[in-house]
């Protein structure tokens, strides 16, 4: 899997598909998979890209506290790293609690934004 260097992190994530970017944020403690099931079909429609949050799969495990504003901000620089302006983003409880931080301190970066379990 890839991974890009992002808000002095290294995060690992999955790409399939084509059409407009959509970043999946997963579950507490999860990583990519929790979305396996999803992916085969949004991909059909989005560029998907699900990845593992810092402290989480194949992500970078810094020490130190973590809260949603810092991995809010993780994502922001990876949606820069990446090369992508805006995105789609979906996040599963923990994840929604990202996206809601995303979208309210890094707007520019967010074009639409579902919320699962929040």
């Amino acid at each position: 899997m890839p991974k890009i260097k992002a808000n002095n992190i290294t995060i690992n994530y999955e790409q399939q598909g084509t059409g407009e970017p959509l970043l999946l944020i997963p579950y507490l403690a999860a990583d990519n998979a929790c979305y396996a099931f999803q992916v085969e079909d949004y991909a059909k429609q989005f560029t998907c890209i699900s990845l593992d949050p810092r402290g989480a799969g194949e992500s970078d495990k810094p020490a130190g506290a973590y809260s949603t504003e810092l991995f809010a901000d993780d994502i922001a620089a990876f949606i820069a790293a990446i090369g992508w302006d805006r995105v789609h983003v979906a996040g599963l409880s923990l994840g929604a609690a990202i996206g809601m931080w995303l979208a309210a301190k890094h707007p520019a970066r967010v074009k639409s934004l579902s919320l699962h379990s929040a």
